[in-house]
């Protein structure tokens, strides 16, 4: 009885913000760029205002034109969670999201435990390459310590030899103004890196951007697990063994695979640390926008000036032009 009141304040409150929303494309141009502007506004909204979560379940239903009832049963438990999130009842959107994951046909979540990491012992350069992230992205250290799961987990990643060599963390811009992250593969003797556009609390208030940093991070590391088959597709691009559509489509499924396993991060890690730390959290910044059958959500990506066609088209053009 009170939603019309809150989505008013709630729309004034966002005012400020609106245009950085609409017009800049989350992640890789990921989330917000898979959606209208109409869609992306009401997932913001949906922060602030959960009551709101069902105008933007609906259009995102129309951007994605999708009605399967499975998909439809999906998305009504992270409505659920998102409700649940707003009481603070962690436990209860726990149960919810890991039910939702487990109903997604082939989410590369499903059987992914992303815990085992604390059976690892972060290296020194993996520590040193965390430290440096949280000192150039001060909002990522708001509420951490050297002894917490995300800071060790990411340690672990930094620490771990992928595809013959090491990451590390970049603070430079992004490549690609449009992309909020990037990935760079790592190969022997050319370490790969991460980097996260910057966010102050003048863009953002404290816990939403520790929180949007965080879940950039977590996918780009969980991405980096990709890299032999970036590696594969790069090399077919260049020559000439694949259609710029099939390999816009390519680095979408292997995209896709990477964000199953970040939302599955958001349960398991982020979610405990979160009811640890009272803080508030939101399931959109964590891919919880993508449900079905992997190729159903490609054909649904028809706008060539959203993700995955930007950058992706752009990049094959470029490694054709090096064959």
């Amino acid at each position: 009885m009170f939603v019309g009141p809150l989505i008013l304040i709630a729309i004034a409150l966002l005012l400020a913000v609106i245009d950085y929303c609409k017009d800049r494309p989350h992640r890789v141009c990921q989330m917000f760029g898979k959606k209208s502007r109409l869609a992306s506004f009401w997932m913001v909204l949906a922060v602030f205002v959960p009551q709101a979560s069902g105008i933007y379940s609906r259009a995102a239903d129309q951007a994605a034109g999708t009605d399967d009832a499975t998909v439809a049963e999906i998305k009504s438990l992270v409505e659920d969670a998102q409700l649940a999130l707003f009481s603070k009842e962690y436990d209860e959107a726990t149960t919810l999201l890991r039910k939702a994951i487990a109903l997604n046909s082939h989410d590369a979540g499903a059987n992914y435990d992303p815990i085992q990491f604390r059976r690892e012992s972060p290296s020194a350069y993996g520590l040193s390459q965390v430290r440096q992230m949280l000192n150039d992205r001060p909002l990522m250290a708001a509420y951490t310590g050297e002894e917490d799961d995300l800071v060790n987990w990411a340690a672990c990643r930094f620490s771990a030899r992928i595809n013959g060599g090491q990451m590390k963390w970049d603070a430079s811009a992004t490549d690609d103004p449009q992309c909020d992250s990037q990935m760079h593969v790592p190969h022997p003797g050319d370490p790969g890196f991460i980097r996260i556009r910057n966010l102050s609390e003048a863009d953002t208030n404290k816990t939403a951007g520790f929180e949007w940093l965080w879940s950039h991070a977590v996918f780009e590391l969980h991405n980096v697990d990709n890299a032999a088959d970036f590696d594969a597709l790069y090399e077919k691009a260049r020559q000439n063994k694949i259609t710029e559509d099939d390999f816009v489509k390519s680095m979408f499924l292997l995209e896709l695979r990477a964000e199953q396993r970040t939302r599955k991060w958001y349960v398991e890690i982020y979610l405990p640390y979160a009811k640890k730390n009272k803080l508030r959290t939101q399931p959109m910044f964590w891919c919880f926008d993508s449900w079905g059958e992997p190729d159903s959500l490609f054909r649904n990506c028809t706008d060539k000036t959203k993700y995955p066609w930007l950058p992706y088209s752009s990049f094959y053009n470029g490694l054709r032009s090096k064959q």
